[in-house]
């Protein structure tokens, strides 16, 4: 967990500069998938909540040097069901897919920063307020595969497109420049994966986009004076470009 607010070229002491890791292994997912027919794929799947303690011995908040500072990341628990669909009409090397998913993000509601001031011996919290919303994530997504091998009657490459909605998380009374907006986000991707027989790589692109404009009204909604790390009144948006890549090797 990082966060840095402040001009790297002041030599002043910055707003916020921490960097905070740590360890969990008690995480862990869970699916199932079946095949009623050899055109149609089901599946679901459980990812299980993980409550991460990460911590430093030293860090900066709200211009005040601490050390032994520490907080909390929680990843929430997720619930997920899909289906893929190969389109025998159209041809056996074209596919569709769709995957819907609900994300228990209210189960992180925030986590003070903790730490003990420079020079002294009490430890103090500085508040840290998430209060978001469950999720529902939708993707779709297209595969047409050519190049088909007659001896194994495999199709060596595969072109893919897809397309996600990532509904409102982040509360709006509670806004940050450091994740998502508290807006609905979408993204684009393409990509494309060739089998090379035993060896087989992937490599895809993707678009993330959207933002909202928060005003006073909605900070003034709740106390969010209580709330020592988030955002002001104003635009926030969300431009981000992913590369993805992957190879795996059949033994």
């Amino acid at each position: 967990l990082e966060r840095y607010q402040g001009n790297p070229s002041d030599p002043g002491t910055p707003f916020l500069d921490f960097r905070l890791s740590g360890y969990n292994f008690t995480g862990f997912r869970a699916g199932v998938q079946w095949t009623p027919t050899p055109e149609l794929e089901l599946g679901a799947a459980y990812r299980h909540r993980t409550i991460t303690p990460v911590k430093n011995d030293l860090g900066v908040a709200l211009r005040q040097s601490f050390r032994d500072v520490s907080t909390e990341f929680v990843l929430p628990t997720k619930l997920g069901v899909g289906a893929r669909y190969d389109l025998s009409p159209l041809g056996p090397h074209l596919s569709v897919s769709a995957d819907l998913e609900y994300t228990l993000n209210s189960q992180n509601e925030g986590s003070p920063l903790r730490g003990t001031p420079l020079g002294e011996t009490s430890e103090v919290a500085v508040p840290n307020v998430f209060a978001w919303k469950n999720t529902v994530t939708l993707r779709l997504g297209a595969e047409y595969r050519l190049l088909r091998d007659a001896e194994s009657k495999r199709d060596k490459l595969a072109l893919r497109a897809g397309y996600i909605f990532d509904s409102q998380t982040a509360n709006r009374q509670y806004p940050t420049a450091f994740g998502t907006p508290p807006a609905a986000t979408q993204v684009l991707t393409t990509g494309a994966g060739y089998d090379f027989g035993l060896f087989q790589s992937n490599v895809a692109l993707a678009y993330r986009f959207g933002g909202t404009n928060i005003t006073t009204d909605d900070l003034s909604a709740t106390g969010h004076k209580d709330c020592a790390f988030c955002g002001s009144s104003g635009d926030y948006r969300i431009r981000l470009v992913g590369l993805y890549a992957d190879a795996g090797y059949s033994f």
